[in-house]
């Protein structure tokens, strides 16, 4: 008896946890955006869906698109798959580097100007300042990570304010995975 009751418990905790992953806003709409592919397996690998879900938002992402992982990531001769399975230095943190791209609150692209520092939510409270913002043929060219500058790791604003449903979140897909001054 003492056994089944131990295999129900974990098949119970198995079973929230996937409930999680499937009923995530975040996640739910990140799997609709073909070029967000590898940040949808970097949100699911770490889990960071569930605090973008939690009490705690809204959140405005910058989300990098397939193309921005693999550039970002080259000069690190890292590659996603590593990212996002542990075999590099930086799948052990995979989950610190998205928060970076993450920051409180509504953060429209209207709102971004020459100057803004924006804090992510990292533990160690990292923040981006937007290098210029303009509007120019229907793209914002808004987020820069100014202690990077010098490697041209600046992220172009692709699509701005994409609200995702289910959730008061919204998106901003960029050209780059962007990084702090630490890595």
């Amino acid at each position: 008896m003492k056994s089944a009751s131990v295999v129900a418990l974990v098949a119970a905790v198995l079973l929230v946890g996937s409930a999680t992953a499937q009923t995530s806003p975040t996640l739910a709409f990140a799997e609709t955006v073909p070029e967000l592919s590898n940040f949808t397996a970097a949100l699911e690998f770490s889990r960071l869906y569930e605090v973008l879900d939690g009490p705690d938002g809204p959140y405005t992402i910058f989300a990098p698109t397939n193309e921005g992982f693999v550039t970002s990531l080259t000069p690190f001769e890292s590659t996603v798959e590593d990212f996002l399975t542990g075999g590099s230095d930086e799948a052990a943190h995979t989950g610190d580097h998205l928060k970076y791209h993450v920051v409180r609150g509504t953060v429209r692209a209207a709102d971004l100007s020459p100057g803004l520092v924006l804090n992510s939510i990292m533990d160690n409270g990292a923040a981006f300042t937007i290098q210029e913002s303009r509007y120019n043929a229907g793209q914002f060219y808004a987020v820069g990570n100014n202690t990077y500058y010098e490697r041209g790791n600046r992220g172009k604003i692709l699509e701005a304010d994409i609200a995702v449903p289910g959730s008061e979140n919204i998106v901003h897909i960029i050209n780059q995975f962007l990084f702090t001054e630490d890595e």
